[in-house]
């Protein structure tokens, strides 16, 4: 509808699901927010922060967004260090159906491009 979505994440070789990531809208004013997942017998290998930069390469370099946020619970400290290797800041703290929510963002001229962006997957 709105020329993204949800992608499935899987190894090359093999057929079986094991995560997804993408873009949707969140908030009012709408703003773009990266989701991501992997499922928890695959956590631990950087899969997540790989699948978090290629589509945050994707939302700026296909798309042209100017900004992309990242929401996660504050529990969960391996989105954090997902999203803080994906070079995002904190952007804010907010409420969503009683439940806590923290926001990071990462601006088009923020992100590595090029040469820079596949030196910091490996």
């Amino acid at each position: 509808m709105n020329g993204f979505g949800l992608w499935a994440v899987f190894f090359k070789e093999k057929t079986e699901l094991i995560g997804f990531c993408g873009f949707r809208f969140f908030g009012e004013p709408p703003e773009i927010e990266i989701l991501y997942s992997i499922a928890p017998e695959y956590a631990g290998r950087g899969l997540a922060t790989e699948a978090a930069r290629v589509m945050l390469r994707c939302g700026f370099e296909e798309n042209q967004f100017d900004r992309i946020y990242a929401g996660v619970d504050p529990p969960n400290a391996a989105s954090f260090r997902v999203m803080e290797k994906c070079g995002m800041t904190f952007a804010k703290r907010i409420w969503l159906n009683n439940l806590e929510a923290i926001y990071y963002v990462i601006t088009k001229e923020a992100f590595p491009s090029g040469d820079e962006f596949y030196r910091r997957l490996k």
